[in-house]
């Protein structure tokens, strides 16, 4: 992984954390989508060159312990009312959960390239599918709480505040 990617990772990692302290509107599309493309780029971020049992092991151990810390996050939002749309926004313990997720990776890599450099080299590079798992298995978590509060989800936010509606309250009500 070339320091582009770090970088590039590390903004990403950083706009979302302020968004998500600061609180943002739940969008579906943002929640779902973003978070699909970013582990798809992961996965070909890893190319099919050094994939061995093992780099998949590692591969998925990664993608398994992201998946879990984010349906972890996702019940430490805090989620409620703003001009009548479902709004969501990072804890403390969210933030300490994102901080673990990083930790896990950093702490992993020396233990994975002890046991198979090779595999470790792949798995590193397998960093934005974890990323991008994490973050959808927060969303859909969060989605999940969302549809139980009977707020209305938006799909797409518009600047025109005409926002495109994923689920309506009131209709949840009926």
């Amino acid at each position: 992984m070339n320091i582009t990617w770090i970088v590039l990772i590390a903004a990403l990692v950083l706009y979302l954390l302020f968004r998500r302290m600061t609180g943002q509107m739940i969008e579906a599309r943002r929640t779902l989508v973003l978070p699909g493309i970013v582990a798809v780029i992961g996965v070909a971020s890893i190319g099919s060159v050094g994939i061995t049992p093992m780099a998949v092991a590692f591969v998925a151990f990664g993608a398994a312990v992201a998946a879990a810390l984010g349906v972890l996050r996702g019940f430490t939002i805090k989620i409620e009312p703003r001009d009548g749309f479902a709004f969501m926004r990072y804890t403390v313990a969210s933030v300490a959960l994102l901080i673990a997720s990083v930790a896990v990776r950093l702490v992993a890599s020396p233990i994975e390239a002890s046991i198979d450099a090779s595999a470790a080299t792949v798995a590193g590079h397998a960093l934005m599918l974890s990323l991008g798992v994490g973050f959808l298995a927060e969303g859909l978590v969060v989605l999940y709480r969302a549809t139980r509060t009977g707020h209305t989800i938006a799909w797409q936010a518009r600047k025109t505040g005409d926002h495109a509606v994923w689920r309506h309250g009131a209709a949840r009500a009926a």
